[in-house]
């Protein structure tokens, strides 16, 4: 039987031992390697032919899970489980865009199995922990494909929290302007409602 080839890539011991350990129990498991650095993960993807990485978004000494999520993606074939202890929406998006094939809470332990098997199967079946989130977004998108890019781009200043007089002064328009374009972005999104 050909086993899933399993990357852990963890840095708390805590989870690094019980992952490892229970991951070990299942018959059809490998787990290749367990590493906390990027070198760590580039050493054994070179060395490997890894089915399924298993990567905590954050871990130590500045490593961001999302940029080595980036890199797995780029240089192999691997599908990508995403896990977190932190609720964080905008997490979520980021993971999916950087090429995560699923998201997984920490909490939601028990569930990690079945989805490094759907995984491995090229199953897409989105984890309750995120399904929500996904669908929400994915219903946001679609409802601001009526905006051009320009009123794309005032939508995205103002969701991130700048108002229309830090947003004239980025996009060098009077204030008066902006206040005009974003009035027109909000009944233009009132009325895909």
């Amino acid at each position: 039987m050909k086993k899933i080839n399993i990357l852990l890539v963890e840095d708390d011991p805590f989870w690094q031992k019980n992952l490892s350990r229970d991951l070990r129990e299942e018959v059809d498991f490998e787990i290749v390697g367990v590493t906390a650095s990027m070198d760590g993960v580039m050493d054994i993807l070179h060395d490997h032919e890894i089915d399924v990485v298993l990567l905590d978004i954050h871990l130590a000494e500045g490593l961001e899970g999302l940029e080595i999520a980036k890199v797995i993606k780029e240089n192999s074939r691997a599908r990508v489980i995403m896990l977190t202890s932190l609720e964080n929406e905008e997490i979520i998006i980021d993971a999916f865009t950087k090429g995560a094939d699923n998201f997984i809470y920490k909490k939601s332990y028990k569930d990690i199995v079945s989805s490094i098997r759907d995984a491995y199967a090229n199953r897409i079946a989105l984890h309750a922990d995120v399904s929500e989130v996904i669908t929400s977004a994915l219903a946001k998108e679609r409802k601001l494909r009526v905006l051009t890019p320009i009123e794309r781009e005032l939508y995205d200043l103002n969701e991130k929290g700048m108002n229309r007089n830090q947003i004239a002064k980025y996009l060098y328009k009077s204030a008066s302007t902006i206040k005009s374009q974003l009035r027109k972005i909000r009944e233009k999104l009132a009325q895909g409602e």
